[in-house]
Order: structure tokens, then sequence, then C-alpha cells
């Protein structure tokens, strides 16, 4: 009797597959892209406003002290520390997004049959 390779006994999956591997970081590139997109953009509408870098600026003052803490937001220096840690945590999220996405793509791939469960 064979056995299928990355099979344990009870019939779980001890490590992922190949093409779940592949699945994951083509979602993780995705959500990175999408992130960067938006990042992009609000650099350009940054740049034209005549203050670049002031969105993530803000956006990672307001995260990391605390919107309490927060001056008027016209008062809000651009902090170069703030835009690469804010850039972070933008980054992370867009790749969870991305790789959550890339899931639930592929598990309605798997499993068509939920779908039209929903309808009734």
């Amino acid at each position: 009797m064979n056995a299928r390779p990355g099979l344990t006994t009870s019939g779980q999956a001890d490590t992922l597959t190949p093409y779940s591997t592949r699945l994951y970081r083509e979602g993780v590139l995705c959500g990175l892209i999408g992130g960067a997109t938006i990042a992009i953009w609000f650099l350009i509408l940054d740049a034209l406003a005549g203050h670049p870098l002031y969105t993530p600026s803000l956006l990672g003052t307001a995260l990391f002290k605390g919107p309490l803490l927060l001056p008027s937001p016209q008062d809000v220096p651009i902090s170069l520390n703030m835009v690469l840690a804010f850039s972070c945590v933008h980054g992370l999220i867009f790749a969870a997004i991305g790789a959550i996405g890339s899931w639930l793509l592929s598990f309605a791939e798997r499993e068509p049959y939920l779908a039209r469960l929903s309808y009734l």
C-alpha cells in the first residue's frame, strides 16, 4: 500500500504543498503590489500639494503616538521614522489581505458547491 506524500495517518497535511506555497506567495505579492499602488498614489497627491510623504507621516504619527497626542493635522511635521514605520505596517496588512484573498479563492475553487448553498 502506497501512502501519498505529505499526508499523515490521520489524513491531515503536515506540510504545505508546493501548490499552496506558491498560492500564498502569489497572494502576498499581489497584496504588496496593491499596497505599493496606494502608497504611490498618495505620494503623487502629496507631491502635487507641495508636501511629499505627508500622508504616511500623519498616519504613522496617529497610529504610533495615538490620536489624542496628535496636534492639529496641519502642524504635524514630516518624520521619516513615522513614514518608514507606517509603511512597514501598511505593507504587512496588505500582504495579509493578499494571502487571505488567495486562500479564499483557492477554497472557492476546491469547494464550488458552497456557493450554491448560500442561495438556499
